[in-house]
């Protein structure tokens, strides 16, 4: 709905195309994202690249530019042994992740989906 309403553009690495530069074009995004939504997995844990290039550049923006970071758990992982996550308020509020709650979950992003619009007006 938000992208519908042209209140983001969703862009995720998929939407880079055959014969790109793909580091650059992931640079690009990352320097000119307003929102970044972090889908805390353990697959996003162990992702070497987010970690060691994409957390640290949107960490940077969000302490420097103010750009709006959302942790958003979507998979029970060991989240709080990172310390740039636990300084910050993760969604769900209750920080249960979107997998174990599913009669809650149209709820949680409905909220989430709040936020972010309120972030792009």
């Amino acid at each position: 709905m938000l992208e519908n309403q042209q209140l983001v553009d969703i862009w995720d690495d998929r939407k880079i195309g055959a014969g790109q530069h793909w580091y650059n074009e992931i640079d690009r995004q990352l320097q000119s994202c307003k929102v970044a939504v972090f889908l805390v997995s353990p697959a996003f844990l162990g992702s070497k690249f987010i970690s060691t290039v994409e957390v640290p550049t949107l960490l940077s923006r969000h302490q420097q530019q103010g750009m709006q970071v959302v942790p958003l758990l979507i998979r029970d992982c060991t989240w709080e042994l990172m310390p740039w996550l636990t300084a910050m308020q993760m969604r769900p509020a209750e920080a249960e992740p979107l997998s174990n709650t599913p009669r809650k979950r149209d709820q949680q992003l409905k909220q989430v989906a709040q936020e972010i619009a309120n972030f792009c007006k």
